[in-house]
């Protein structure tokens, strides 16, 4: 399974930081032992990687590649926010590494 990657992240887009919240909770990180125990901190990235992992899904985490890297890696500057063949390229990638 795959979490989300936030596609205005490095912008300065007002929405960059809502998304972050949505995505990664109020501590801004993906940890189950913490999102469990304040669901402020449960954000739908921690939901993904903990329920996945608990149910033996291997996660790969493309939130990392496009931290700062929003405008190179989606097409956000023409106002969609999917992934361009750059950003796919590197979800593929993340994805043969996640199963070597």
């Amino acid at each position: 399974v795959m979490t989300y990657y936030n596609p205005f992240d490095g912008t300065g887009h007002p929405y960059e930081g809502p998304v972050d919240l949505t995505l990664l909770g109020a501590d801004g990180t993906v940890n189950c032992a913490a999102a469990f125990g304040n669901p402020a901190n449960m954000g739908l990235n921690d939901l993904i990687t903990c329920f996945g992992a608990g149910y033996g899904a291997q996660v790969v985490d493309v939130y990392p590649l496009f931290d700062g890297n929003a405008l190179a890696l989606t097409h956000i500057a023409k106002g969609d926010i999917h992934a361009n063949n750059d950003g796919y390229a590197a979800i593929a990638a993340a994805f043969v590494a996640a199963a070597q």
